[in-house]
């Protein structure tokens, strides 16, 4: 028997409405406004939709020849996904070696890395960039790469999911013969993935969106990052506000694809310690 309308379900489904329209709202606008011609711009009164949309905005970011957007594109997803990749690797690595290892001050070593997450990540911006300096890697993406691979989060995570490992496992392929990569590659690896897919959904989004250390790095035009592009479209005296949203609806799509074909690891991942808890 189907259960009845109660006044219980209509409060949660007026929440649920509410809530999300307050989360799509924003999107829409900005979607409205990309589609908008700079003369329309500021209609009075102002209209939740288009009577006369354009692509122009788009075609002036993705085709006009004097708009860098495509490389700032193009330099967002080299420094995303290198930063990404890396890191899952020191992080994997790290945290296998903190929940299956033992060696002198192991402990301590761990609970020192974890009490570098209460320091603001505005304290280490002047000492990364004269370490940076010194390695002549301002204004390249390699100097926004290298130091954002080390995610003291990452390997909490994931040091966490794989104590959760049977030892057992370990040892038999050991036993087998396995070597110690081949352990870490074919068995550590394969049974964390949920929680690496959290970790590297959660990295490629932060510097896809990461602004403060790009802009600090970017001197000039071919280096910058979207976020850094995107702010530098500002004028003096006139804000483009079309071609500002036009790019942010354009900056979504890379993170709705990651997000889109990544979604059962990062759900899996989510839930793993209710699950094993």
């Amino acid at each position: 028997m189907k259960k009845g309308i109660t006044l219980g379900k209509v409060i949660k489904a007026l929440i649920l409405l509410i809530t999300s329209l307050i989360i799509i709202l924003p999107f829409w606008l900005f979607l409205m406004t990309s589609l908008r011609d700079k003369t329309v711009l500021f209609e009075t009164p102002p209209k939740l939709w288009v009577e006369n949309p354009t692509l122009d905005n788009y075609a002036e970011l993705l085709l006009s020849k004097t708009s860098a957007f495509p490389l700032w594109f193009v330099n967002s997803l080299i420094v995303s996904v290198t930063t990404t990749v890396l890191t899952l690797i020191l992080a994997s690595l790290a945290a296998y070696a903190f929940a299956k290892k033992t060696f002198p001050g192991r402990n301590a070593i761990f609970m020192l890395c974890m009490a570098t997450m209460m320091v603001p990540s505005t304290v280490t911006l002047l000492p990364a960039f004269m370490i940076v300096r010194q390695f002549h890697m301002v204004d390249s993406l390699w100097g926004m790469i290298i130091p954002c691979v080390t995610n003291v989060f990452g390997v909490f995570l994931l040091k966490q999911f794989m104590a959760t490992i049977p030892s057992s496992l370990i040892e038999s392929a050991r036993i087998d013969g396995a070597s110690e990569l081949r352990v870490f590659v074919k068995i550590i690896v394969p049974v964390s993935r949920s929680a690496m897919g959290v970790l590297a959904i959660n990295t490629f989004m932060n510097q896809w969106n990461s602004l403060l250390w790009p802009l600090i790095m970017a001197n000039t035009e071919t280096v910058k990052t979207l976020p850094v592009g995107i702010a530098g479209l500002k004028g003096p005296a006139l804000v483009p506000w079309n071609l500002i949203m036009a790019a942010t609806m354009l900056s979504f799509i890379p993170v709705l694809i990651v997000f889109i074909f990544a979604r059962k690891s990062f759900i899996e991942g989510m839930t793993a310690g209710a699950v094993k808890g």
